[in-house]
Formats: C-alpha cells, structure tokens, sequence
C-alpha cells in the first residue's frame, strides 16, 4: 500500500469513524483523567478504559499499517541474506488486541480523545500481511489461522489489561508457523519427534499494566487468570537427555516478550508440537521488535545455529517502518559475518584509547563503491556501547553510521556497518571511532558480500 493511498485512506476514515462509534458498554472503573496520567505513569503511554473492564494503549488503536519501498527492501535482502546460509525467514506479524477485541476497542473511543473503526484496521492489517506475501516473504497468518480456528471467542486472545496474548493465541499462532513452513519449505521441516502439551494449573497474570493501573484508577482492580502449560518430549530418558550427538535445534524465533520462554504462554512449547521438532528461542522481554533480531545476528547465529527456519515473531509491526534502515546496514552484514579470503578487500589491526578512532585507507587502484561491501571490525571488549563509523569518499562525500547497540545486548564481538547505496562514488577510506571511556582492540576489515548472498539488491 503507498504512502498516498495511506493518506486518502485517513481521511475516508474520518468520515466514517463517528458512525462506527454507536456503542459502548459500562465501564466498570473510576480513572480519572486516565489517558494523560497514564503517560505521565511508568506506561509512558495514553492509556484508555473499554467496556467490561479492557482497556487499550494508544498503539493498540492503530489504523495504519503501511510499508515503504526501504522496509520492504530491507526484508527481502535479509531473506535473501539468511538464505544463503540456509535458513528460511518466516514472518510472523501478530493482529493487535484492538482488532480481535473490537467491540471493547470501540467503547474505549466513545469520549472522542481518539479514533478507531474496527473494521477499517483490520483492512489495513490484513492489506499488510498481503504486501509480505507478494514481497515474497513467508507469512505465518495468524489472523487467517484464527477464522478457521474452532470455539474462539472475545477474551480468549489477549489480556483485558495487558499488552500480552493468551496462550490460547500462542497457539494458534504457532500453527500458523506450522502451515506457513509446510507450505514454503515441504513437510520434511517437520521432525520425528513427538511432544506432548498439558495444562497444569491455573494462576494470575502478573501484568505491570494492571499495577500501574491500580495507582491510577479509584478502585482496586483484580488481577486476570491465566491457564499454564508445558509441553515436554515424550523421549525423556537419561540416553535421550545425555545425548550430545544430537543435531541443533532447526527452528529459532526471535522476538519479543510474547514469545520469550521466560513467560508462561507457552508460544515454543506449542510449536515443537506442531513442528515435531525442537526449537531455539532467543526472544527477549522489553526489547522491541528488533533487540532480539540484532543480538542473533551480532552472536553469529546465522553461520552457526544451524537452523533451517528463523521465526521472526512482529508485534506492531508497523515499528518496523522507522528502524529498517539502520537494522539493514547492520543486521544484513551481521548475518554476512566476519570476511576470509577474496571476500576480504583490506584488513588491519587496531587499538583505540577512549574517545579513539583509527582509520584503514584504500589505495587509489581499489574500486569501492555501493552496498555491496561492508565492514566488520572485531572486539576486544564486547560490552562497547558506542561507536561510529564513517565511510569517506573520493569525491569529498561523507557518510556517518552511528553503530547502535540495543539497550538490552549487553555484548556483542564484533561490530558491522554496510556501505550506502546512496554513494556511488569510490570509497578512499574507513573510520572506526570509539565513543565510550575505555580502551578496545581487534581487526578492522573491509568485506565484499560473498556471491549469491543478496540475490535481489546487487
């Protein structure tokens, strides 16, 4: 969908947004004034009150869900990029609370603070999950899954009072893992192995939305319940566990709290069941769609895990828009990985004192230019926070690459940052700049992708 189209759409919308707006059930807390205390809370965010007790961040109200050109690109080199190691990138875009609760997300708009039309959202998602396909993605559809999916109703699917999913949701949508994989890559990604999925016992959902709601309404309110499960291979013998023969797991998601192990909805408990197979999660909470994404590529995963399929699990996945051009000139080269050989254009030891840098020069008969090349420059302290590259050219242009380190990778060996497709003239040399108060070291190399890895950019 364009930019254009985006925008004639807004406006249809607010034509047809107050007709839609008829309804709204009682809702059952005082919270005062609550969408501009909750920004000023620990949500940061403007929060609203829904009917039966839901409510709704401001990003759970979203209508728009368009990609540009340059995230669109960004995708597909990454696709490219880890099929060439072998590995299939499955997109997993998660529907927000707001479209599959749209009854309550209605009545969480009657004051007029804010705008939502249930049905309008769900078209610009589903126009989404459309523009991946076409892209030539694979798409784990969960909104697809869920209309064939038997004995749904409202509530099974997200927290009234969080941001999470249900594990009834994780489970649906690890079987839209399951059909998208099948689909894309044949029934032999499926395992031999048999998993087992039990419900053990029911609790309260620790929720930080409903503490801070709490200091924020009149009244108390209740926790929600939460079923828990576990999922466990039916070969659990002492030979089986002891067993270091046994080939790496060949699923890996990436994510965000939704799908890290640490919670109990049970999203990779769900897919070893569907996929008989094991599976690698290296999802992490508070990170963002990207934290968990960069910290597997920065860890050299792409060349060592061995997996045959990436799960990228996408919770508003319209954050992506903003960060897809920094993601791709450091995650595409983090998936490249360290040079050898005649992938490797110059290479040079360095040290930098804080505040350093150090500059690897090109000679005047080395020909330079476009995203085809990057540099790769290991560490000698993995925890470095900040650095900067910059790519001077012969005719006098300069290109700065602030290397941005997520708040939640505490480390990463090495450090990457892919040439501009902006420039297309020569490159004369590389800066490493070392942004922080203590001391590193390493190999500072100038890398040509290896042949075939980008099949579409290049």
């Amino acid at each position: 969908m364009s930019f254009r189209t985006g925008i004639v759409s807004l406006l249809v919308m607010a034509s047809i947004v107050a007709s839609s707006q008829t309804f709204a059930g009682d809702r059952l807390y005082q919270c005062d004034d609550l969408a501009r205390r909750a920004r000023l809370s620990a949500l940061n965010i403007a929060v609203y009150q829904g009917d039966d007790g839901w409510f709704f961040r401001s990003g759970d109200l979203n209508h728009f869900y368009m990609i540009s050109p340059d995230a669109l690109r960004f995708l597909s080199r990454l696709r490219d990029a880890l099929a060439f190691r072998g590995t299939k990138l499955v997109l997993m875009p998660l529907p927000p609370k707001s479209i599959l609760a749209p009854e309550h997300a209605v009545a969480a708009t009657t004051d007029g603070d804010v705008l939502f039309d249930p049905a309008f959202a769900r078209s610009e998602f589903e126009d989404l999950v459309r523009t991946f396909k076409s892209n030539g993605q694979v798409v784990a559809d969960v909104l697809q899954t869920i209309g064939t999916a038997a004995d749904m109703q409202t509530g099974d699917y997200y927290f009234a009072r969080d941001v999470h999913w249900r594990p009834k949701l994780a489970q649906i949508s690890a079987a839209a893992v399951q059909t998208a994989l099948v689909d894309a890559a044949g029934p032999s990604i499926l395992g031999d192995k048999t998993f087992a999925t039990r419900k053990t016992g029911e609790g309260l959902n620790e929720s930080n939305t409903n503490t801070t709601l709490n200091q924020l309404c009149a009244e108390q309110i209740p926790g929600e319940s939460i079923d828990f499960y576990v999922t466990e291979e039916a070969d659990q013998s002492l030979d089986s566990f002891l067993d270091d023969t046994a080939a790496p797991p060949p699923v890996n998601v990436v994510g965000t709290s939704f799908t890290d192990e640490a919670n109990p909805y049970n999203f990779a408990g769900f897919l070893r069941e569907d996929l008989r197979n094991d599976v690698a999660t290296y999802s992490m909470s508070g990170g963002g769609v990207d934290t968990a994404l960069y910290k597997w590529a920065n860890d050299g995963l792409a060349t060592t895990s061995g997996a045959k399929a990436l799960v990228w699990e996408l919770p508003f996945p319209e954050r992506l828009e903003e960060i897809a051009p920094q993601l791709e000139r450091e995650i595409i080269p983090a998936v490249a990985g360290l040079c050898t050989g005649e992938d490797q254009i110059r290479s040079m030891p360095y040290e930098l004192g804080p505040q350093g840098s150090a500059t690897l020069a090109l000679d005047a008969s080395t020909r330079v230019s476009g995203d085809g090349y990057y540099i790769a420059a290991t560490l000698s302290d993995p925890t470095l926070r900040s650095a900067a590259v910059t790519f001077d050219y012969r005719d006098g242009r300069q290109d700065v690459l602030p290397i941005i380190r997520p708040d939640r990778v505490a480390s990463a060996p090495n450090v990457f940052g892919e040439l501009t497709s902006m420039v297309s003239a020569d490159l004369e040399s590389v800066t490493l700049e070392n942004r922080t108060a203590t001391s590193v070291s390493g190999q500072l190399s100038l890398c040509r992708y290896p042949a075939g890895l980008l099949s579409t950019s290049n």
